[in-house]
């Protein structure tokens, strides 16, 4: 039994002598916390105090996104909306007169085929 506690000691003071042992116990945790210093520091400073401008050519729709918009009072956002607006309107954003964005909001899904052209299954 003591040959066992011997030879547990040193294995024990083996491992804890080197590199790959001191750098999991001290440089990883404090690397981490760092990491986490840093994610936290900055987290306070995303998306905090930005002046945005809505230019759209429907009012509900562009007064709808607003509300949305100024819905998150954390972010502390100045939304301004332009409607209905014009070329001169949009031209700081950069957006080309061919790439105007829609004027409604609907979801890109398409039809549903007509019941005649549905396929149908069939048990074998």
């Amino acid at each position: 039994m003591r040959n066992i506690l011997l030879i547990a000691k040193r294995e024990y003071l083996e491992q804890i002598r080197g590199r790959a042992f001191l750098f999991s116990t001290v440089l990883v945790p404090l690397l981490i916390a760092g990491m986490v210093g840093w994610s936290a520091m900055n987290s306070g400073k995303a998306g905090t105090g930005k002046h945005l401008a809505i230019a759209a050519d429907n009012v509900a729709l562009a007064g709808q996104v607003r509300r949305e918009m100024l819905y998150d009072t954390s972010a502390k956002l100045t939304v301004d909306v332009v409607a209905p607006a014009t070329p001169e309107d949009r031209a700081p954003c950069g957006c080309s007169s061919r790439a105007r964005p829609s004027t409604e909001f609907s979801p890109s899904i398409p039809p549903l085929p007509e019941p005649s052209q549905r396929p149908t299954l069939r048990s074998p």
